[in-house]
């Protein structure tokens, strides 16, 4: 009876180890494998980019990605550096996130650029639509009763279009007309385009628009 308990002990005891064994090698193991001369994650799909000096996963970058990751360059050169996600504001023209890890610690970097900002109006189409040529070469924004919807062009030194928001308040109506009016909706989602204004307040998630669809 003793030896069969001793017996019992041994084995429950070797389970033991051989679990806590286990947990330590998954806690030492590095997500996603071991990382290569340059901290990028190779097993994860992660290579280095020379031109770009970070870890990235090629197949998920397009043109404009790589742009955004470029103004970054100057201040996050940092061993492991690896891109992780980029993606548009919605809340703002010519915004970006990206999100980033070194080593294990995520990060996130908004960046905005004037040169990034695709949708393009003159400056006397930008005042039939109610707003104001706005020049930002001194780093001037919008107000902030005001949407960047788009960049005017025709001028030497850089220029935005600043369109006043209407909010959309309390009394959102109950009907709409099926009218092709197009506003951007803004809101906690971002931004959305809406075929009128009526449509856009009846979804209790906007909070204000501005004319046009949405800049892309």
């Amino acid at each position: 009876m003793k030896n069969k308990t001793l017996l019992t002990l041994s084995i429950i005891t070797f389970v033991i180890l051989i679990i806590l064994l286990f947990f330590f090698l998954y806690e030492e193991q590095p997500i996603g494998g071991q990382r290569d001369a340059y901290g990028c994650l190779s097993p994860a799909g992660y290579t280095y980019n020379e031109t770009l000096d970070v870890c990235v996963r090629e197949w998920e970058l397009n043109q404009i990605d790589r742009e955004v990751i470029k103004l970054i360059l100057p201040s996050t050169k940092e061993y492991g550096l690896t891109i992780i996600n980029v993606s548009k504001d919605t809340s703002c023209l010519g915004c970006f996130r990206i999100k980033l890890d070194v080593l294990g610690d995520p990060r996130t970097i908004g960046i905005y650029s004037w040169n990034l900002i695709n949708t393009t109006l003159s400056p006397t189409a930008c005042l039939e639509k109610g707003g104001r040529n706005l020049n930002v070469v001194a780093g001037d924004s919008c107000f902030k009763n005001e949407t960047n919807i788009a960049k005017v062009i025709g001028f030497i030194s850089p220029n935005i279009c600043c369109i006043p928001n209407t909010y959309c308040g309390e009394d959102r109506g109950d009907y709409c007309i099926q009218v092709w009016e197009p506003v951007c909706g803004f809101g906690d989602f971002g931004s959305k385009t809406f075929s009128n204004s009526c449509v856009a307040c009846q979804n209790i998630s906007v909070e204000y628009h501005v004319p046009g669809e949405c800049p892309l």
